[in-house]
């Protein structure tokens, strides 16, 4: 009995990997040539910053990393260097927006820290908003391939503000929410948007905090044994406190874009049975019709020339 039990979970394990890596691979080849750069480059990284911890011992690390923080916290431009690059970092396909917002509790603690974060949370999504919004037509094949974002365009058209809260909780890629909203031409504002943003700012605490604890852990030679532990059970907490609670919400807003999305296949082909026998538009064509112009369609659309009558003779 337990070792077809763990036969089962095995197969199930290796089904989720196989998921979780065609998912990736659907993603990664979705991306544009730019986007796949920065990819491999954020792997570079990462690989690099594995090595160096490797070779050089973490408290060195941490010391030299405390010690780059402390000059920037005493510069007059430092909160806003980091503004300025969570700003960029809120313009798909750039990544790093989690770790900039660490970089800031890092810096400044966790008060001061989520102040700058938040600061820089609101600009970046308020110009990648607007940006976005005016350059949607480059977007549409993508957005129109996710079906995930089509679920969720509808169910915001009829949940409104709230959805547009609870899904700015999910841990969705930041700048890709921001592409998302902006695609939203019809059922989302700027005004909207913003408010949500702003209400959905206290989740940068998350990262501020672990960014402060991190920095106590930087000077840990003056720190007793208790508090270095103490601080390692804040940071492990706080991962996977923030870890269970982004899914939870992810599996709600799923779930109820999911519910919506049927709702409306089940009553489309009602409509067209007793309204026209015409389609319904697709899912994305009332978003970016505002945005396509054909020359074709204008002349049709202009009333015909007047043409004299000629009488001809008996």
């Amino acid at each position: 009995m337990f070792p077809l039990a763990s036969s089962n979970r095995l197969q199930a394990f290796r089904y989720q990997a196989d998921q979780a890596y065609s998912n990736f691979q659907d993603w990664y080849h979705d991306l544009t040539p730019v986007g796949r750069r920065l990819v491999i480059l954020y792997v570079i990284l990462n690989i690099l910053l594995i090595g160096t911890l490797l070779i050089v011992s973490p408290s060195r690390l941490f010391r030299a990393l405390a010690s780059w923080a402390i000059e920037l916290r005493k510069s007059s431009l430092g909160p806003i260097y980091l503004i300025v690059l969570l700003s960029v970092a809120s313009f798909p396909p750039v990544i790093g927006f989690g770790t900039l917002c660490t970089l800031c509790g890092f810096t400044y603690g966790w008060l001061w820290g989520w102040m700058v974060a938040t600061t820089g949370c609101l600009c970046g999504s308020a110009v990648s908003f607007v940006a976005l919004r005016h350059n949607l037509p480059r977007f549409q094949q993508w957005l129109s391939e996710k079906r995930s974002f089509a679920a969720l365009r509808q169910a915001v058209g009829v949940k409104g503000l709230p959805l547009i809260c609870l899904i700015r909780l999910c841990p969705f890629p930041f700048t890709y929410t921001n592409l998302f909203f902006a695609s939203l031409t019809t059922s989302c504002t700027f005004s909207q948007f913003m408010i949500a943003t702003a209400a959905t700012t206290p989740k940068l605490l998350l990262h501020v905090f672990i960014g402060s604890r991190v920095f106590k852990l930087s000077a840990a030679a003056g720190l007793d044994r208790l508090t270095v532990i103490l601080n390692i059970i804040y940071i492990i907490c706080s991962v996977v406190l923030g870890a269970s609670v982004s899914f939870y919400l992810y599996r709600v807003t799923m779930a109820e874009a999911g519910a919506i999305s049927l709702e409306d296949d089940q009553r489309g082909p009602l409509l067209q049975n007793e309204e026209s026998a015409t389609p319904l538009p697709q899912q994305w064509e009332v978003e970016f019709e505002e945005f396509v112009v054909d020359e074709e369609d204008e002349d049709l659309n202009d009333p015909p020339p007047s043409v004299p009558l000629v009488r001809h003779g008996p």
